[in-house]
């Protein structure tokens, strides 16, 4: 039996969930039948009409069964995922959760960079995705700090990742000024460090 190859008897469901969400076309071309399959029936309760949270937006419903399949850590299981965060990226538009999202596209591209996902315009794109809303969430962040003594701000995958690929890219200026910008909005990380050795390179 191959790696997807499962049967099921849920393609009523499938459907019905698919249509609900508008994502029966993108999920037909989008995954090859044995992902698909795959996918129906080892979420079962994910696709259900009648499960809990059935009454959530299609957003949701793609990031839960990107999250059921990172379980697995496979890199089979990883394509698929992604694939479903990059869909429900698009389908959010809520700063916060798609802060969330990117990070955790841009952590799993630079992981894995499957031969057919990976692109380091992609990376670089996802980067500078997360790097805009960036003020917005941080400024943000700053009201949490005021209110909870033990908050720390989160790390930031697009501005670590992006200062790393204009290091290599041997692009220190431009490292720097992303480095200064991921300090002065308090993402967690050794800035100071960092910047010294970046102007280092550069003197």
């Amino acid at each position: 039996m191959s790696f997807f190859k499962l049967k099921t008897n849920h393609h009523s469901k499938k459907t019905n969930m698919l249509e609900k969400y508008n994502l029966n076309d993108w999920w037909e071309n989008t995954f090859n039948k044995e992902q698909r399959e795959y996918m129906i029936s080892r979420n079962k309760a994910l696709f259900c009409p009648k499960r809990k949270f059935a009454d959530h937006p299609a957003r949701d419903f793609l990031y839960l069964l990107a999250g059921n399949l990172f379980t697995k850590n496979t890199e089979k299981h990883i394509s698929m995922a992604l694939l479903l965060l990059e869909k429900s990226a698009e389908l959010t538009e809520d700063k916060n959760r798609l802060f969330k999202i990117y990070s955790i596209i841009i952590s799993t591209l630079e992981k894995y960079k499957d031969s057919h996902l990976y692109s380091s315009d992609k990376i670089i794109n996802y980067c500078q995705k997360q790097i805009t809303l960036s003020a917005d969430i941080a400024e943000k962040l700053q009201t949490l700090n005021k209110t909870n003594e033990d908050f720390t701000y989160p790390a930031h995958k697009g501005y670590e990742t992006l200062i790393k690929i204009k290091l290599d890219l041997g692009d220190f200026e431009q490292a720097l000024i992303l480095a200064k910008k991921a300090k002065k909005q308090n993402w967690r990380g050794d800035w100071e460090e960092i910047i010294a050795d970046i102007e280092s390179k550069i003197c």
